[in-house]
């Protein structure tokens, strides 16, 4: 039994500040987020775990983006000696997207190939590995 899984995600949030106005701030805040994943997995027919008869493959491939922006306004004055003055404008927005493909087959003509070559397998469709 091989059960192989590759991971990668990115997440770099950054953000940009601007003095417009005495008391006025302007911040943007961007998030991207993007993760892909690949999993291959395979079971020969002589393996112990579960009753097989023949070798079975899968392979699944995993792709999920996505991103945060904000935008972030913020008034602050002092009125006299006693008395602040602050207010806050926020605007956000957030995005998902999600993608996944699998494939798995059985009956592979040689084991030695895993789950690299699930072309020459000589049944196809969904199986539960």
């Amino acid at each position: 039994v091989v059960d192989e899984r590759k991971i990668t995600r990115i997440f770099v949030p950054f953000y940009i500040e601007a003095n417009i106005l005495k008391g006025l701030k302007y911040t943007v805040n961007f998030g991207p987020d993007v993760r892909l994943l690949r999993r291959g997995e395979f079971i020969g027919r002589n393996t112990t775990e579960i009753a097989v008869v023949f070798s079975n493959a899968l392979i699944n491939n995993e792709e999920e983006s996505g991103y945060t922006l904000e935008n972030i306004l913020n008034f602050n004055r002092t009125l006299g000696t006693k008395h602040n003055l602050g207010i806050t404008a926020l605007q956000s927005i957030q995005s998902l997207r999600f993608e996944r493909h699998e494939s798995a087959v059985s009956n592979l003509p040689y084991e030695s190939q895993l789950f690299y070559n699930i072309g020459t397998a000589s049944v196809k469709g969904n199986f539960t590995l």
